[in-house]
């Protein structure tokens, strides 16, 4: 439910808080300003705008003529084209940009990029190759050769191109991954294995090392290397699809592991899925397909998908064009990503736009109201609640009402019985869980909040809401606490649904680390791992977190 992550981000502390606002509008240069700007200052004003997910401003500050564009803005335009997927744009500029004969590396390198996305892999090549032939000891194209010889599987090419660019002065660093990748592809796996190692040694974040180490230690016969990398992987990256996908496979090979692996197969198949249906719409409008409908289902899946910048730019392309119902769609779809990029005000504005393309939305009112109960409009969004027809989950309508309750300033003893009906009544949601810890918080009643927990678990032991919410009160305590031996013992013996468990722990990690607690942070971290380790097979770790030991995570 959409609306319960806004009660996780202090919904319920009374000050109003500095609301996150809208990125301020760029003007595109005119003949009319008295003082146009420079092409630095224009360079810099783009730069902020594609931080901020604002791509149609990037596009506005640099765009222009062709032949009077410098080359500095090149890449950066390509980009912002790129993330609105408008190709056609992008394909023109590469082609008109493609004629120039003294051609930056920068230049360059961009129009490379983007011949590879566009699947001239060999085309891209040429290119780098004759900015080679003129200037050999280029270590930035050398680095960009290595790259794409990644792209077109050749790994001899990447091993000999990332040396020359290290040679000539490329940080090596940078290109480890993909020439320890190569050394292992090239059967030089011992050489390639140390490369890597060395890599999240001094980047400990770096994915994409770790999970070709993963697949190293699987074809070498070394499952349980394999196994505890892509778990870190994990840990770093919950969603991350490949690795789901190669631990799944790994863990429902073995019966003690089997539903583990299920579980993560599934998570693994839905992002799968919703990524090939992200690449064919995307190619059905490369390909002039292209239809508001289709571009209010790809914003849609993008913004899922974690793109909301990207999900926002598809989506106010097609709402101008579009007739009531679906411009409906995508103006909703706009404000959903505008709220995921913390721009409150906007989405306000878009919900009421999708409003009046389609009155009888009742998701998007109820959104709207949320959003307005997030901005602290306590009066309107009861109001616009009101409007809103019986079709409406009962429980989501009463979300909004505590919310707004909380902004208003009312007490714990009106809000917290509503708040624990509501997460009562939901015996197996974590999101509700956590929304009810972070009101008593936000109301300084973690004890009253407590004391009801305790309570209900005592009435109804195998409540998952309960526990999960015992769990991230115990954030807020001092590392001792025994409660943090009792959920110990209650997951080992009873979890079933490894996201939670492990969720519950990195969160109270999380909260550890702003506490300046990183022991009890790794701690909690290492019972992630026991989480995911002992799901399936009922097998109970022999560490404790209460009492400051925790044993290693057993290993499948």
């Amino acid at each position: 439910m959409r609306l319960k992550s806004i009660l996780y981000s202090a919904v319920f502390c009374f000050s109003m808080g500095v609301y996150a606002a809208e990125a301020p509008p760029v003007a595109r240069v005119s003949a009319a300003d008295d003082e146009p700007k420079s092409n630095e200052v224009r360079l810099a004003d783009a730069r902020t705008a594609l931080s901020t997910g604002a791509i149609d401003q990037v596009i506005a500050i640099l765009d222009g003529p062709i032949e009077n564009t410098p080359e500095s803005f090149v890449p950066l335009l390509l980009e912002a084209f790129r993330r609105s997927q408008r190709y056609s744009d992008g394909r023109s500029w590469v082609e008109a940009f493609s004629v120039r004969s003294e051609s930056s590396t920068p230049l360059i390198l961009a129009l490379a990029q983007w011949e590879a996305e566009e699947g001239w892999v060999r085309r891209a090549a040429e290119r780098i190759e004759r900015g080679l032939r003129a200037r050999p000891e280029d270590s930035a194209l050398w680095a960009g050769r290595a790259r794409l010889a990644r792209a077109e599987g050749n790994p001899q090419t990447v091993w000999d191109a990332s040396r020359q660019a290290i040679q000539y002065g490329a940080e090596p660093f940078e290109l480890a991954w993909i020439q320890g990748e190569s050394a292992i592809e090239l059967g030089q796996r011992a050489q390639g294995v140390a490369i890597l190692e060395g890599l999240i040694a001094n980047t400990p974040g770096h994915l994409g090392a770790r999970l070709t180490l993963a697949r190293s230690a699987r074809a070498g016969g070394d499952r349980n290397r394999a196994i505890e990398l892509l778990w870190s992987i994990l840990e770093l990256s919950p969603d991350h699809a490949a690795a789901l996908g190669e631990l799944g496979s790994l863990l429902v090979r073995k019966p003690e592991t089997h539903s583990t692996g299920s579980q993560l197969l599934a998570r693994f198949r839905e992002i799968r899925d919703r990524r090939e249906r992200i690449e064919r719409l995307t190619k059905e409008r490369r390909e002039g397909r292209d239809t508001p409908g289709l571009r209010a289902e790809l914003a849609r899946l993008l913004r899922e998908d974690g793109r909301p910048s990207t999900a926002l730019a598809i989506a106010r392309l097609g709402a101008p064009q579009a007739e009531a119902i679906v411009r409906a769609e995508l103006l909703a779809e706009s404000a959903r990503a505008l709220r995921e990029l913390g721009q409150d005000r906007a989405a306000l504005q878009a919900f009421g736009s999708a409003l009046i393309a389609d009155s009888n939305r009742d998701q998007i009112r109820v959104e709207l109201a949320e959003t307005l109960a997030s901005l602290g409009d306590v009066r309107r969004a009861l109001a616009v609640l009101d409007r809103a027809g019986d079709r409406v989950d009962p429980r989501e309508r009463e979300w909004i009402t505590i919310q707004c309750l909380a902004r208003a300033g009312r007490p714990w003893n009106e809000i917290g019985p509503r708040l624990f009906q509501v997460v009562r009544n939901d015996p197996n949601d974590a999101e509700s869980a956590r929304a009810y810890v972070d009101a008593a918080i936000g109301l300084s009643s973690v004890a009253e909040a407590r004391r009801w927990l305790l309570a209900w678990i005592e009435e109804t032991p195998d409540s998952l809401s309960a526990h999960l919410a015992l769990a991230w009160l115990v954030a807020e305590t001092a590392p001792a606490d025994p409660l943090l031996s009792v959920l110990d013992n209650w997951w080992a013996e009873r979890l079933t649904r490894p996201g939670i468990g492990v969720d519950a722990w990195l969160w109270i990690a999380e909260r550890r680390d702003g506490r300046g607690e990183p022991g009890a942070a790794e701690l909690a971290r290492r019972q992630a791992r026991r989480a995911l380790a002992i799901v399936g097979d009922g097998r109970v770790g022999d560490g404790r977190v209460g009492d400051g030991r925790v044993g290693d995570a057993p290993r499948p």
